[in-house]
Order: structure tokens, then C-alpha cells, then sequence
């Protein structure tokens, strides 16, 4: 397979993960310094942040979640497999996204754990919906598409 059709492939789950990093990022930055003075610009730097540690790390986690919900969960039913897959997948993708923001906006002072720890917890309902989104929408379409570019499991 030629580069450009390896790109052609992959390149939704890039677009993807600037997605989710930017909503993940912008949600952490409003609710650790507000939207007053400059919010974007710490917002985008935490994105950038995450962006490259999610992009990265994101598909590993993707593919790891779903061999230990293959191994400990295969003899359950694709449904619960799935909302199993989504609650994992939210919550580690949420605490990549708000530790990368809180690194952002706050460094490594005293008081960044506490402010991580409260923004992954208000943060979550966003983490989760992600999840479900990645387990029922994003993970199915990536498969077949992998499929269809040759890059999928050898039958």
C-alpha cells in the first residue's frame, strides 16, 4: 500500500482527535481560568498539547481497550462490550485531555493535582459521551475502513 492511500485511511482519525481534543481542552480551560482575557490562547496551546500526546497515544489506547474487553469481556454481548469499551475509553482519553490542559494552563504547581482531579470529574459527562461516540459510531467505521483500504485484519 503507497503512503498516500495509508493516508487516505487514516487520516479521519486525526481530524477526529483534534476534534475531541479541542472540546475536551476548551471545556478543562473555561472551567480552570474562565473565559475572560486569554482564554484562547491557553486553550490552544492546551489542545496543541494534547493533540500530540493524544494522537499518538489515543489509537494505542483504542487498540489495548479493545483486547481487554475482547479478553475479559468476549463472552458478554456485543452491546455490553461496546458500553463497557465507551466507559474505558472515556475515562482514559478524558484523563490524557484535562492532564495535558491542566498541565497547560496551571504547569506543575501545588495545587495542579487538585485542579486536575476536579476538572476530570466535571469534565466527565463530556469524557463519557465521547466514548460512546468512539465505541457506537467511530470504532465501527474504522474498522470497515480499514477493511476497505487493506489494512484490517488478514482473513
Amino acid at each position: 500500500m503507497t503512503p498516500f492511500r495509508k493516508f487516505q485511511a487514516l487520516y479521519p482519525v486525526f481530524l477526529i482527535s483534534i476534534t475531541i481534543a479541542l472540546c475536551i481542552t476548551g471545556l478543562v480551560t473555561w472551567l480552570q481560568t474562565g473565559t475572560g482575557g486569554d482564554f484562547v490562547q491557553r486553550w490552544l496551546k492546551a489542545a496543541a498539547m494534547a493533540v500530540v500526546v493524544m494522537l499518538p497515544l489515543g489509537g494505542l489506547v483504542m487498540v489495548q481497550v479493545g483486547r481487554i474487553v475482547s479478553r475479559w469481556w468476549g463472552h458478554h454481548s456485543e452491546l455490553r462490550q461496546r458500553i463497557v469499551f465507551a466507559l474505558l475509553m472515556g475515562l482514559s482519553m478524558e484523563a490524557l485531555a484535562t492532564g495535558m490542559a491542566t498541565g497547560a494552563n496551571l504547569g506543575l504547581s501545588a495545587e495542579a493535582l487538585a485542579q486536575w482531579a476536579h476538572a476530570y470529574v466535571r469534565a466527565l459527562p463530556l469524557g463519557l459521551c465521547i466514548g460512546l461516540f468512539m465505541a457506537f459510531v467511530v470504532r465501527p467505521w474504522l474498522q470497515a475502513r480499514m477493511l476497505r483500504y487493506g489494512m484490517g485484519p488478514k482473513a
